[in-house]
């Protein structure tokens, strides 16, 4: 709310003094201070009004600022539930029955039909029984009509051991490695320029400044490989050659200037998108 002014000072006349001024000028200022009395009451009223005005105002800014902090809060929430809403939706959450071995490579299972996965999106398989046992990996095809649905676990990208029929099957917004020692399937120390390869994870050590890796021909869409890149020094870049493939939606060669980060590149149909993460080798 509006701070409404104070009023200007009141200028009060000068009182008469008795012993020092003569009968004619203490009349005279005994006169003038009687005659400013009302404006001086005028004035009294005017700061009375604005000093309650402005506590008001005051009073109403707090109560404004508390409830835009609560609402902060409830927003807060609100975006927290809806990305865990996103993540347990009933499309995008699901069981299966179907017999599977603990295990990188291809995983096919049915689950229930009408769900919403799309190929290219990371999902995760964990044990009714024991959650603490599954696979992670990108989901290569989802049939909502038959249940049918196909994902693509990395080497390391799983825990436990075994064959079971108890599972869930979720969305995950982490990365698709996911073993302890975050080792990848194969190590790049050429200059280059080396040929990558579809659904494996490759760490870049390159010896010299530039490195460059050539991406791969996707066999179709949720197509995926990734790459990390250790620290070499300011100034080396990692660059990638399109192949004629696009990437990020431009048909020309991607330069990395980052060190000690990961990308995982997921072909969409017409392009390689990149979903960048955190990597400390």
């Amino acid at each position: 709310m509006a701070i409404t002014p104070v009023p200007d000072p009141f200028a009060v006349p000068d009182a008469p003094l008795r012993g020092v001024h003569t009968n004619t000028e203490y009349r005279t200022r005994a006169d003038a201070l009687m005659s400013s009395l009302a404006a001086m009451v005028a004035w009294l009223r005017l700061v009375a009004v604005s000093a309650w005005n402005n506590a008001t105002a005051t009073a109403a800014d707090a109560i404004a600022t508390a409830a835009d902090r609560v609402q902060t809060g409830l927003d807060r929430t609100a975006a927290a539930a809806s990305a865990a809403s996103a993540l347990n939706a009933p499309g995008t959450s699901a069981t299966s029955v179907t017999p599977l071995d603990i295990g990188s490579g291809l995983k096919n299972f049915t689950i229930q039909v009408g769900k919403a996965f799309v190929p290219g999106q990371t999902g995760v398989l964990s044990r009714i029984a024991d959650p603490s046992v599954q696979m992670t990996g990108l989901i290569r095809s989802h049939d909502a009509v038959t249940g049918a649905v196909q994902i693509d676990v990395p080497i390391g990208a799983f825990s436990g051991s075994g064959n079971f029929s108890d599972w869930r099957f979720a969305l995950t917004a982490g990365r698709v490695i996911t073993d302890g020692a975050g080792l990848p399937d194969a190590v790049i120390n050429a200059i280059g320029p080396t040929q990558l390869q579809a659904r494996r994870w490759v760490t870049l050590k390159p010896t010299a400044n530039d490195v460059e890796v050539t991406v791969p021909v996707p066999s179709g869409q949720g197509d995926w490989f990734g790459v990390e890149i250790e620290e070499r020094g300011v100034g080396m870049r990692t660059i990638f050659r399109r192949n004629g493939q696009s990437i990020g939606g431009k048909a020309e060669d991607m330069v990395c200037r980052a060190n000690n980060v990961g990308i995982l590149f997921t072909y969409r149909g017409a392009s390689w998108s990149m979903q960048p993460y955190n990597y400390k080798g």
